[in-house]
């Protein structure tokens, strides 16, 4: 549950910070771009030279989608950080087994006191080098006790489904992020008009005339009346 709740809550923090950090306009255009110099390897393999611009132009966009990303991606870099050491303590290793063995180790001169559930197999082996001591601990039975502090045991990496805890944290922050799609959002391709208002929807009628669904604008048939009838009392 930890994992699950940390995921998701990182997942969607950074989908946030991402689509508001980033030109999604411009970064769609820097995409399809790579896309066709990416094409021309296929449809040039005959021109090395054009291959060779293609290659240039395609390192060039990829530094600059990098450049459009950097910040939102430095910005869930510096996130990811108090989420990383609590969750790789608490998942990233499991408990000894029944039966199990382990080494433990602590500063050179310690005395290591069994905790319930751990019997000591060996006599303390000493590194003058780096001045520790180490034991052969088993696991008798299951839950044991803590080991005091300052003493270093070496448990077994844990899996999850097959997976580290990191992997699930990758799955399941991606599957939360991709949750913002369904937020509404501005649509940067809409008209813009000036003062902050937006032009009226395809075929909205108004005083002056009608906008048809091409996007033009042509008068509205009263207009056009009252304008030929003013023209046939001007006539001679």
């Amino acid at each position: 549950m930890t994992l699950i709740l940390s995921s998701l809550t990182y997942g969607l923090v950074a989908a946030v910070i991402f689509r508001h950090f980033t030109d999604a306009a411009g970064l769609r255009t820097t995409i399809n771009r790579i896309l066709a110099h990416v094409l021309e390897f296929r449809l040039f393999i005959d021109e090395p030279k054009l291959i060779l611009r293609a290659q240039r132009e395609l390192v060039r966009e990829n530094a600059r989608m990098l450049g459009q990303i950097a910040l939102p991606c430095l910005m869930m870099a510096v996130l990811f950080v108090p989420f990383y050491e609590p969750l790789d303590n608490r998942l990233a290793y499991r408990p000894l087994r029944a039966g199990e063995t382990t080494v433990v180790t602590a500063p050179l001169f310690s005395q290591l006191t069994p905790p319930p559930g751990i019997v000591i197999e060996t006599p303390g082996v000493r590194v003058m080098r780096t001045r520790q001591i180490s034991w052969r601990v088993r696991a008798v039975s299951v839950p044991y006790g803590e080991f005091a502090k300052g003493f270093d045991v070496q448990y077994e990496r844990a899996n999850i489904l097959g997976l580290p805890w990191l992997a699930w944290f990758l799955i399941i922050s991606t599957a939360a992020a991709g949750l913002i799609r369904f937020l509404p959002s501005p649509d940067p391709s809409a008209p813009y008009a000036p003062g902050g208002s937006s032009l009226p929807p395809s075929g909205t009628r108004s005083r002056r005339g009608t906008r048809d669904r091409t996007g033009s604008w042509s008068l509205s048939r009263s207009v056009r009346s009252r304008g030929s009838s003013a023209y046939a009392r001007a006539g001679p």
